[in-house]
This record gives structure tokens, sequence and C-alpha cells, in this order.
């Protein structure tokens, strides 16, 4: 069923170094808007200026230009809604941003990485 973990979703969160919706220090490589996947985890630039703080979150739906995620174990079991402090969304436009030098400091802020093997 769509939108529904299966058996494999469930054995690799057991396997996550990281719980959802932990900062973490390191990450994988770029992905952009058309690359993410649902059921999948993802880090997050969540940083304004630092560029240091990543988390790790958990795509529950995509559709068009938008991607709804959690950052807490309890928006994986309960699901994504609005109102849950866990639920998030973010737009195409923010993801694949490129690097402009105007906002150079905050300019890579809502891109999102691989989980670096291992992790």
């Amino acid at each position: 069923m769509d939108g529904q973990m299966s058996i494999f979703d469930f054995l690799h969160l057991k396997n996550q170094k990281y719980k959802c919706g932990e900062w973490v220090e390191t990450h994988g490589l770029r992905v952009m808007f058309d690359e993410i996947k649902v059921n999948q985890y993802y880090i997050v630039d969540q940083s304004t200026v630092s560029h240091k703080w990543f988390k790790l979150v958990y795509v529950m739906w995509k559709k068009d230009d938008a991607i709804g995620y959690v950052d807490d174990e309890r928006g994986i079991k309960r699901g994504w809604s609005w109102g849950n402090t866990y639920s998030a969304l973010t737009r195409r436009k923010y993801v694949d941003e490129g690097i402009r030098p105007e906002f150079e400091c905050a300019a890579t802020s809502g891109w999102w990485y691989e989980v670096k093997d291992g992790d």
C-alpha cells in the first residue's frame, strides 16, 4: 500500500546508527528533489550561517514540488500532519537551490544529502 512501510523499511530503521530527528555531523552526497524517495532517510542542512546543523529526517510523502517529512520517530509511527511539531514540508526550490553569491553564508541551507554509508 502506498505510504506504508515494508518489512525492509522496518529492518532499515532498526539498523540506523541515528534516530530520526537527531542532529548529525556527517552526510553523504547531495541529492536533488527528483532523486528523493518516499520512505527513506536523508540528512537535511538546517543551518543558517554555520552549515553545521544537519538533521536526519524521514520522507513520508512527495508530490508536485513539495516533500512532507518528519524529524522525530513519533512522526514515522503516527504519520505526517499539520499540527504535529515533528511534521515539516519543503519545496523543490529549496532542495535544488544553487549557490548564490549574494547569500554566500546561507546558500546551502535547505539542501538534502544521502545518509553517509555506515550511518
